[in-house]
This record gives C-alpha cells, sequence and structure tokens, in this order.
C-alpha cells in the first residue's frame, strides 16, 4: 500500500471508531456511509497506484477517486438532508417545494409509494456547487449554513475542541468549490492535460473530510439519534 494512503485510511479507520463511541458499534448514520465510501475508493485508487500499469492510467485512477469522494460527498448531504426534515417542523419548508404539478404528475408520484419532504427536496436539488448547498440548509435552518459550519466548533468524542473549519483550513470554500470544479470536468469532459498529484489530492481531500465532518456534527443538533450500545 503507498505510505500516502495508507495514513489516509488509517484517519478513516480512527474516523469510524470515533463514531462508534459516540452512536454504538454499528453506525448506520449518513457520515458512516460516506466513510465507507470514501475507504473502498481509497483502496481502489491503491490498488492501481502499486500495480505496474502506465503513469496515464493512474492519473486516471486519481480522477475517478475526486468523482467517487465527491458523489459519496452528495449522498451524505442528500441523507442529512432526508433526517433534517423527518425530524424537524421548518417553516421555510413551502420555498423549497413550490413547485407546481398536474394532478397526473402527483398520482404518478405519490401512488404506492411513502415519500417524505426530505426525499423530494434531494431530487429536486443537486447538491453539486456550494451556492445550492448554501441555499438549502440556509432556508432549512434558518441561518447561514456555510458561516455556521466554518466557526463551528467541532469536539473529539470526549468533548473536547477538535478544530474549527476556518482556523484549521482558512480556503476550505475555495478548496471545495475547486473539488465539485474537478468533478463536473472529469465527468462531463476528456482531458489528458490534468497532472492531479498525491499531494494535491491530499489536500482537496483533508479538506473535504473536515467539512464533512464539521458538518455532521453542527446538523445533529438538529437532527436528534438514539444512541444503541448493544448492537
Amino acid at each position: 500500500m503507498a505510505p500516502e494512503i495508507k495514513v489516509w485510511i488509517q484517519r478513516i479507520e480512527e474516523m469510524r471508531s470515533s463514531l462508534s463511541k459516540r452512536y454504538g458499534k454499528h453506525c448506520d448514520i449518513p457520515v458512516d456511509v460516506f466513510w465507507e465510501k470514501t475507504r473502498r475508493a481509497f483502496l481502489l485508487l491503491d490498488l492501481v497506484e502499486n500495480s505496474k500499469t502506465h503513469k496515464d492510467l493512474k492519473l486516471e485512477a486519481r480522477k475517478n477517486f475526486i468523482i467517487n469522494c465527491v458523489t459519496a460527498l452528495e449522498v451524505f448531504l442528500k441523507d442529512m438532508l432526508v433526517g433534517l426534515l423527518e425530524n424537524v417542523d421548518l417553516p421555510k419548508l413551502n420555498e423549497l417545494l413550490n413547485e407546481k404539478i398536474t394532478l397526473w404528475e402527483a398520482y404518478k408520484l405519490f401512488y404506492r409509494n411513502k415519500v417524505s419532504a426530505g426525499e423530494l427536496i434531494a431530487i429536486k436539488y443537486s447538491l453539486q456547487n456550494l451556492e445550492q448547498i448554501n441555499l438549502i440548509f440556509s432556508k432549512l435552518i434558518e441561518k447561514k449554513f456555510l458561516t455556521e459550519i466554518g466557526s463551528f466548533d467541532v469536539k473529539d468524542e470526549r468533548g473536547r475542541t477538535k478544530f474549527v473549519l476556518d482556523k484549521k483550513y482558512p480556503d476550505w470554500k475555495e478548496r471545495l468549490a475547486e473539488l465539485f470544479e474537478l468533478r463536473h470536468r472529469f465527468v462531463h469532459q476528456i482531458s489528458f492535460n490534468d497532472k492531479l498529484g498525491l499531494e494535491r489530492l491530499r489536500k482537496l481531500w483533508e479538506c473535504l473530510t473536515h467539512f464533512v465532518e464539521a458538518t455532521e456534527q453542527y446538523l445533529f443538533e438538529y437532527i436528534p439519534i438514539e444512541e444503541n450500545d448493544e448492537l
């Protein structure tokens, strides 16, 4: 295993261990799904990095890693969105679900399906850029979401201060915007000029994971969760 990737996977294992202490041994929560998806993306990347394949294919594997990680972020945010709307009565909900549809469309959408407000919003909005993410979550929590996340005091499992995103990564918004832009380019364009080194990958991934950690802790102040240590 490449030394850099080994360190990153170790961080994932430490985060999942921390989650098990907080929520119980079996964590069936959005952030644990995020960590599992990124862990598998790392294992796949490591397999290619340690192979004798051509360098160009290794660069493509790194691009694929970016695509997988940003997709994991989008899934995480949509899962958090659904949980948020299932547990909180929010007066701003109407602003996000103001579409007019026909009776036939409503019939097809709801017939034999139990569709929640959170699922409808998760379908309607793509969550593929910071502006969209900020718009939706700001309406739901009735605060400026990205501002709140940036200044939030993230704690470890013992309740001690771990980091504040604005202080640890002052340029975190720019790095996340870069991740979204890279994912868009890698998915929709064919370019052989992108030189994505492991050091750049590390900086982008660390910023992403710290954003996810801050978001998870912040939003769970709105979403109650039952702890189960007996599972």
